[in-house]
C-alpha cells in the first residue's frame, strides 16, 4: 500500500493557484478517502441548538463530508470551499449545493442562514471580513460552530503513538503552515475576538476511527505538511515513519482503534 500512495503524493495535480491558501486541490481525491469522519453526536448536538432547520452552510466544505451530515438535518444545504478541485470530488446530494466560493464572500442574502459549519479550517481564513459575513448572514439567533483536531492517538499502543506525535509535531513542524498552527493552542486560548454569543455545556466530542495501517498512513498523506515535505525532500523521510509504524503495528492489516479529541465551539449570533 505505502508504495503506491507516496507515489501518487510525489506527483501531485498541480495544486489550484486560482486562491491563495489551496494546499488541498492536489491530493483531492485521497483527502475524499482518507479523512476521519466525525460522530454523529455532533450532529445532533448542532441539530437541537439552531432556530431552524431550513438552511446551513458548510464553509470550506472539502469533500462535503460535513454538508452530507446536515443534510440529514436541514432542508437545504450551501456547501461552499475555495479549490475547485475538492468541490469536483465532493459527493452530490439533493440537498446540497456545491459552490466554489471564498470563505470570505459567500453568495448569501442577509438574516438568511440558521446554521454556519467550519470543520478543520477556520484558520484559513481572513477572520475580520469572515466574521462580518457570518453575523449578517445569520438569522436572528443564527448558530455559528467551529471544530477541529490536532493529535491521534492509538490508546492500546503507546507506541504508536508516540511515533505520530514525533512526526507531526517534530519532523512537520516546520512544513506546516503558519496558519495551520493558529489551532493548535485553541483550546487553552480560546479564539478572540469571538463576535458570537458562546453556547454553554457544549458537550466533549472525539473522533474514533477504527484504522487499519493502509487507511491510518493515507490519512497521514493527507496533511498539508507531509505533501510539503514530500515536494522538498521526496519521500525517504516518510518512508520511514511508515516503516517504524508497521514496526509497532504488526500485522498491517489489523484495524486498531485511533482517536482524536475535538476542539469545538459554537456561539448564538448577537441580533
Amino acid at each position: 500500500g505505502y508504495q503506491r500512495r507516496v507515489r501518487g503524493a510525489l506527483y501531485p495535480e498541480p495544486m489550484d493557484k486560482i486562491f491563495e491558501k489551496d494546499f488541498f486541490s492536489g491530493h483531492s481525491l485521497q483527502y475524499a478517502k482518507y479523512r476521519p469522519s466525525y460522530p454523529a453526536s455532533l450532529f445532533s448536538f448542532l441539530a437541537s441548538i439552531v432556530p431552524s432547520q431550513d438552511l446551513a452552510w458548510d464553509c470550506a466544505t472539502g469533500n462535503g463530508q460535513v454538508a452530507l451530515e446536515l443534510a440529514k438535518i436541514f432542508s437545504k444545504v450551501l456547501a461552499t470551499d475555495a479549490s475547485d478541485a475538492q468541490i469536483q470530488n465532493a459527493k452530490p446530494h439533493e440537498r446540497i449545493t456545491y459552490k466554489v466560493a471564498k470563505a470570505e464572500e459567500p453568495v448569501l442574502e442577509d438574516s438568511s442562514v440558521s446554521l454556519i459549519t467550519v470543520a478543520q479550517a477556520l484558520h484559513w481564513f481572513n477572520l475580520e471580513l469572515f466574521f462580518a459575513e457570518a453575523v449578517r448572514v445569520l438569522k436572528p439567533r443564527g448558530v455559528f460552530a467551529f471544530w477541529g483536531y490536532t493529535w491521534h492517538s492509538c490508546p492500546e499502543n503507546p507506541q504508536i503513538t508516540a511515533i505520530l506525535d514525533k512526526f507531526g509535531k517534530e519532523i512537520l513542524f516546520d512544513y506546516w503552515h503558519e496558519d495551520a498552527k493558529k489551532h493548535w493552542n485553541w483550546e487553552k486560548n480560546p479564539l478572540s475576538p469571538f463576535p458570537f454569543e458562546d453556547i454553554p455545556d457544549v458537550p466533549k466530542f472525539y473522533l474514533e476511527n477504527d484504522w487499519n495501517l493502509d487507511e491510518l498512513f493515507g490519512y497521514i498523506l493527507t496533511w498539508s505538511a507531509t505533501q510539503n515535505l514530500l515536494k522538498e525532500k521526496g519521500g525517504d523521510v516518510v518512508k520511514n515513519i511508515y516503516d517504524e509504524l508497521l514496526k509497532a503495528w504488526g500485522d498491517p492489516g489489523v484495524k486498531r482503534r485511533i482517536l482524536g479529541p475535538i476542539y469545538f465551539r459554537a456561539g448564538r449570533v448577537k441580533k
